[in-house]
């Protein structure tokens, strides 16, 4: 069946993000918690999970170089390198695929003053809760993934250095540099032109 346009360019976006993503990087879908919202990002899901499928299934046959049968098999390998890393925790088809429900969460949030005083007689709760649906999509393999998860639990646990914590520490450094640069020097405040 043809896509519509909009389907279309929903997936060039998503194939062209997922392009993006480095190896071992993740790419993050996020939709409004509507119907709309989360048949969109199952379709995401489905589109990046079947594109890694068909690249799988062509290194295995070239790598199979013809064989055929249950050697071919065991010779040629191949990870699919992609896997949802949530809010499944699994490769399959979608369980909400057909259903009348569709998958979303939910966050509260703070209203600011000026959106309680937008709402009817200025008046409203400190909060609301924003519905939203998403899927975060790792490029590794899930036994990539689980392997690497492994390996950082043993630097752990033996007292190594994680790099990644330094470059957590080194990325949070960087950001209080930035924001001590800040200033307001550029500006010139009321005051002055209260003097003339």
């Amino acid at each position: 069946r043809d896509k519509s346009p909009a389907q279309r360019r929903v997936d060039e976006a998503v194939t062209s993000l997922w392009a993006r993503v480095a190896p071992g990087g993740m790419l993050v879908l996020i939709e409004p918690g509507t119907p709309r919202g989360s048949e969109l990002i199952r379709k995401a899901r489905t589109l990046v999970l079947e594109a890694e499928q068909m690249v799988a299934e062509k290194k295995k046959k070239k790598n199979s170089g013809g064989k055929t049968g249950a050697g071919a098999a065991d010779d040629a390998s191949v990870a699919v390198e992609a896997h949802v890393v949530a809010p499944c925790q699994h490769d399959r088809t979608c369980p909400m695929d057909g259903l009348t429900s569709w998958c979303h969460f939910s966050q509260r949030v703070k209203r600011s003053e000026m959106h309680r005083q937008m709402l009817p007689r200025g008046k409203g709760a400190q909060h609301q809760d924003e519905r939203f649906s998403y899927v975060v999509i790792r490029r590794i393999s899930r036994e990539g993934a689980k392997a690497e998860a492994v390996e950082r639990a043993n630097r752990i646990a033996l007292g190594e250095d994680d790099d990644e914590d330094d470059e957590e520490e080194d990325q949070e450094e960087d950001h209080e540099d930035n924001v001590g640069d800040m200033s307001t020097s550029g500006y010139e405040s009321d005051d002055e032109d209260d003097e003339d």
